[in-house]
């Protein structure tokens, strides 16, 4: 649901503290909810309180390899998503699937992922179809440290549609994040951020996320 962060002033100091453009941040006005693009005729303003996305995700995954060191595994992921109201109505179904491989070693610890998703959909606001599948590469480090776990990763996605210059190219994402463990669960907080093209994702997003293992 889209709400009101009252994060442009601290993402705005993040940018200028890093040395990363404010891409026409600094020319508007803070704190507001809208969507303009003259090109295909999308105008979408003061939607605060709209829901953005409603889905339910699930994965099966069979683990191929585990041993001291290493591990490799594949999954398959199914995403229905369903939004009923509001300018974000959509309801499409998604399918993907990926391998993964780990290394860790003590503290360090490891990740990559390589995966293809397949959608056949529309985009929700220009109507406009998306592409028939796509590529992403997830390559990821944790260093470890009894319950105490400190992340950095790289994602790059390639790009869903065929007819914007900019949604076409992939977008690539920079997480830094700390993660708590417990017994059979984790809580973790992420920051992400998108670098070399800065039009084509959300710019910084900060994620609180809960794991357990069953």
């Amino acid at each position: 649901m889209s709400g009101d962060n009252h994060l442009d002033s601290l993402t705005m100091w993040f940018h200028d503290a890093f040395g990363f453009e404010q891409n026409g941040r600094n020319k508007q006005a803070k704190h507001q909810s809208q969507i303009h693009s003259e090109k295909y005729h999308i105008n979408v303003e003061n939607f605060n309180g709209e829901t953005l996305n409603n889905a339910l995700t699930a994965y099966l995954g069979y683990q191929l390899l585990q041993n001291e060191h290493h591990g490799i595994s594949i999954g398959g992921t199914l995403y229905y998503k369903y939004v009923d109201s509001g300018p974000f109505v959509d309801e499409s179904f998604q399918q993907s699937v990926q391998i993964n491989y780990g290394y860790h070693n003590g503290n360090h610890h490891v990740n990559s992922t390589l995966g293809m998703s397949f959608l056949h959909n529309t985009e929700p606001l220009s109507q406009n179809a998306f592409e028939s599948h796509y590529l992403m590469l997830g390559l990821g480090y944790e260093y470890r440290s009894g319950r105490h776990g400190w992340l950095a990763e790289y994602h790059r996605y390639d790009g869903m549609v065929s007819w914007d210059k900019n949604f076409s190219e992939a977008s690539n994402e920079a997480v830094l994040g700390y993660r708590y463990y417990f017994n059979n669960s984790a809580i973790e907080f992420t920051m992400v951020e998108n670098f070399l093209n800065m039009d084509n994702s959300a710019d910084i997003a900060y994620v609180l996320g809960y794991r357990h293992k069953f």
